[in-house]
């Protein structure tokens, strides 16, 4: 495998099937499974969903999300008409942030079925991702 691939545990609650559903939903692929674990193909990364007994509720987009940057504006608006064609829950519906800036992109976040944060985002400066820019407009607007 000559491809670097992100690996993410997070924890998950309960049954399954609703967590089966909402990632197939959003595009995912299942891999390997049993009671306690499941790995998903989350878009050419691995994300290991491990059974937890104790459910952590959302309070906030802070401390705790992950996500995916897209490549394109057009990937990005893609995917936010699956999620809305698939009737999923947006935690928070899609906007624009730091318009004008360097930092300018487009977001939205969804909750899983065991409150972990997905943030989808597309920046309109690549650099923006990476580089070690001069910035206020990190985190909340």
């Amino acid at each position: 495998m000559n491809t670097t691939c992100f690996h993410l545990a997070a924890p998950f609650f309960g049954d399954l099937s609703p967590i089966i559903e909402f990632y197939e939903r959003l595009g995912c692929q299942m891999g390997r499974k049993n009671n306690d674990v499941i790995i998903i193909n989350f878009f050419s990364h691995q994300l290991v969903l491990h059974r937890s007994n104790k459910i952590e509720k959302a309070k906030s987009i802070y401390p705790r999300h992950f996500g995916l940057v897209l490549p394109s504006e057009s990937d990005w608006n893609d995917l936010v008409s699956r999620a809305k064609s698939n009737q999923m829950n947006f935690y928070r519906d899609p906007y624009h942030r730091h318009s004008g800036q360097i930092t300018e992109h487009k977001t939205f976040f969804l909750k899983d079925p065991s409150e972990n944060l997905l943030e989808f985002k597309w920046y309109k400066h690549r650099k923006a991702i990476f580089e070690p820019i001069e910035s206020a407009s990190i985190g909340e607007d």
